[in-house]
Parts: C-alpha cells; structure tokens; sequence
C-alpha cells in the first residue's frame, strides 16, 4: 500500500544505493542533468511495485534498481552485479541487525504505529551501513583519517545501547505510544550526525584538491620561470657566439693571423665553458648553475653534466633543488681550485628498475669521506629522500665520488614530513 513513510523509505534506500555505487563508479556524463529526475521516478516505481504481488514486486525492483544504476555510473556489467550483490549482502545484514534490535526492545508491534517504526529501522540500518562504510574504508586507505573524524559516531553507539538495553515492557502503557516518535526524532539526530561527518569529509577531500591544484600551480610557475632563465641563457649563448664568429670574419678578411688565433681561442674557451649550462636538460639543475656562475668562474671550476630531466619526474622542483644544491654546494667547495689546477665537477645519473642513481665526481685535494660536512649531508639525504649514500676518495687521481641510490616508489620517497624518517641503510 502507498503511504507517504513508504515512499520516504523508499527514497532513503536509493540515496544508499547512489552513495554507495559513487564510491565505486563514476558517475555518468549524461545522468548530470537526469539523474534527479531519474531519482524521483524510480521511488514512484517501487512504491506502485509494492502493490503487486510479492514476486512481482521482487522482480521489478530488480529492474529498477539495475536499470538505475546503469544510467547513472559508468562501469562495465560484471562490475555493477557484483556490486550490487555486495550492497545486498551489507545492507542486508545491517537491515537485520536493525530490525532484531527494535523487535527486541519492543517495537515493530504496534499495528497504528508500524509505519514509524519501519522508517526507525530504516534509518538505524542505514546509520549502521554507512558507518561499518567508513571504517572499513579508513582502514583499508593508505591514508586515515584522524580521531576527530570518529566523534559523530557517538550517537549512533550510545542509540544502540540504549536499545540493547531497554524495554517497552518496563514502561508504563500511557507512554508506550509516544515511544516511537521518540525513537525517530533520537535516530534523526543520528542520522543528522553522520551526514555531519560526511560534510567534514567533503570538505576534508576538497581542501586536499585546493592544495593539490595550488601545489599543481606552483610547479607550473615555477617551471616556466626555470624555462625563462634557460631560454635567456642559451639565447644569451647564442647572442654572444654569434657577435665572436662575426667578429672573426672580420680578421679573417683582414688577414690578421695572430689576431684570427687569439679569436679562435677565445671562442673556443667561451664554447666549452658555456656549452653545459645550455645543454643540461634538467631545468633545476641549470637554474642552480646559472645562479652560482659567478661564484664557479671566480673558484675557477668546470661543471660538466650527464643527466636526463624525466629520470627526476617523481621529485618535486622544491626537492630537486634542496637534492642538487646541497651537493653541488659540496662539490664546489672541495673541487676549488688549488695549485693552479682547474676543479671539475661531473655529474651523471641513470635509472636502475627501481632506483634513481646520481654520481657526484669532482676533483678534491683532500680526503673528505670522513668530514663533518659529508656526514651531515648523508643523513640529509638519507631522511628525505630515503636515499642511500656512499662516498669514494682515489688519492691518485685526487677525486671524490658521491653516490646517491634514491627509491622510485611513491611510498618509500614521499614520507610526509620531512626529516620524519630515520637514516636508510639502503645498499649500493
């Protein structure tokens, strides 16, 4: 029979349904404008259906609810059954705790008061399913919620001791009937509770997105700057290149032979000295070198670099600096030049199937594998990237290598705050 509480719980069950499957699936393009409407026919369709016979009804639901579902999420036929038949089993189990607990405390008895006490054992089967959602989702995420997340779910565990404990029967008959009201405006609350918490989810989640697309802007304009400079640089390069071999021409024609080998040297200096700050693919690497040029003429060092921009795709702009420049600060100052002898730094990388490697190879007087300054270095690297980290000294050549080994997955290199980890003893 057709009654305003039927048709309430009917809609209840659907928006179930939809929270449910919307976890699962994405929702349609062509439902964005339909799916109310869709909403409000379905419960009109069940609420006709629950007039027919049992196995009728049982059956054009069936369709209903598969034929709702279709419209709406996008996902293949086995996906939609099998979740279907998942939110069945769920629903179905706390249905039935619902229910078990309201007989039990004496409601569902009372023939002008049973409307209510099905919309009662509605909404206590919903709260139950939407919270054993949450848990399970928190505990099976990666990421979990806090503490504070849980506090909604208070009243819903104080309601069901209540109803573990009480009884109609200990009451006196005059107040009997109003139980049921009582009952409903209490799971009311709840249910207001959790849609409570549902909101600070939601607003949890869209937070996380502002900061993501905020975080997604930076990079972007961070990137570009990098590409300016570069692109000032090399057209810098290029300008100046340009100006030496017109200026070279010139003495060509002219015939001036130690003027021509004086040029030629010069250009051939200018090239060298230039060629790998306009070569180096990685923009952040560039960018560190363009701002101590000065500070690597003065110290009279070449930097020589051998890496490849998509090796470092899994490290932000942020910690691609802090990785280079520390290093590269390092290297500066033990390849400085002494005894005359120009310092040189080479830096490589390469990928393994698991790991990034970057080598640091750079001229040194001295033994530094032992110093104070390399040791901090180390467990730098080793708490924020989780890198391993080796260092080589050949007194012949009086050369330093580096060696950084730095994970590639995404749970070993993000560990949330920095400094969080303790040092690796990852092997190389």
């Amino acid at each position: 029979m057709f009654t305003p509480v039927n048709y309430v719980i009917t809609l209840l069950n659907l928006l179930c349904l939809t929270i449910f499957f919307r976890k699962w699936l994405r929702v349609s393009s062509s439902s964005l404008f339909t799916g109310g409407w869709l909403l409000g026919a379905s419960v009109l369709l069940f609420c006709v259906l629950s007039t027919f016979p049992p196995l009728i009804a049982i059956a054009g639901s069936a369709v209903v609810v598969f034929g709702y579902v279709r419209f709406i999420f996008e996902g293949s036929l086995k996906k939609i059954l099998l979740l279907l038949l998942l939110f069945a089993a769920v629903y179905g189990f706390c249905a039935s705790v619902s229910w078990a607990l309201l007989t039990r405390a004496g409601f569902l008895d009372y023939s002008f008061q049973i409307d209510l006490d099905r919309l009662s054992a509605t909404l206590l089967a919903q709260q139950l399913f939407y919270t054993l959602l949450f848990i399970v989702g928190n505990l099976a995420s990666k990421t979990h919620y806090s503490i504070t997340y849980y506090f909604p779910i208070l009243p819903l565990v104080i309601t069901l001791c209540v109803l573990a404990r009480f009884r109609q029967d200990d009451i006196s008959g005059f107040i009997k009937p109003y139980l049921s009201y009582g009952l409903l405006l209490l799971l009311i609350f709840d249910y207001l509770s959790l849609v409570f918490q549902g909101w600070l989810i939601i607003s949890l989640h869209t937070r996380m997105r502002l900061r993501q697309e905020q975080a997604r802007r930076e990079y972007l304009a961070g990137k570009y700057s990098m590409l300016t400079r570069q692109y000032e640089t090399s057209f810098s390069f290029l300008h100046s290149l340009l100006r030496q071999c017109a200026d070279l021409s010139l003495t060509i024609e002219a015939r001036d032979l130690d003027k021509i080998s004086d040029q030629v040297r010069d250009v051939a200096d200018h090239a060298f000295h230039q060629f790998n700050e306009v070569c180096i693919s990685s923009p952040i690497l560039a960018s560190l070198l363009a701002a101590r040029k000065q500070e690597l003429e003065k110290r009279g060092i070449l930097v020589s670099c051998a890496i490849r921009n998509d090796q470092f795709a899994l490290i932000t702009f942020e910690e691609q600096k802090q990785l280079f420049g520390r290093l590269l600060d390092f290297a500066m100052d033990a390849a400085e030049t002494r005894d005359d002898r120009l310092g040189t730094i080479i830096i490589r990388s390469d990928t393994s199937r698991q790991d990034l490697l970057l080598e640091f190879n750079f001229s040194s007087p001295e033994d530094l594998t032992a110093s104070k300054e390399l040791e901090e270095l180390q467990v730098f690297l080793s708490r924020k990237f989780k890198a391993g980290v080796r260092s080589v000294y050949s007194r012949e050549e009086g050369r330093m290598q580096i060696f950084v080994v730095i994970p590639l997955g995404l749970d070993e290199l993000y560990t949330g705050t920095p400094f969080a980890a303790e040092p690796t003893n990852r092997q190389i």
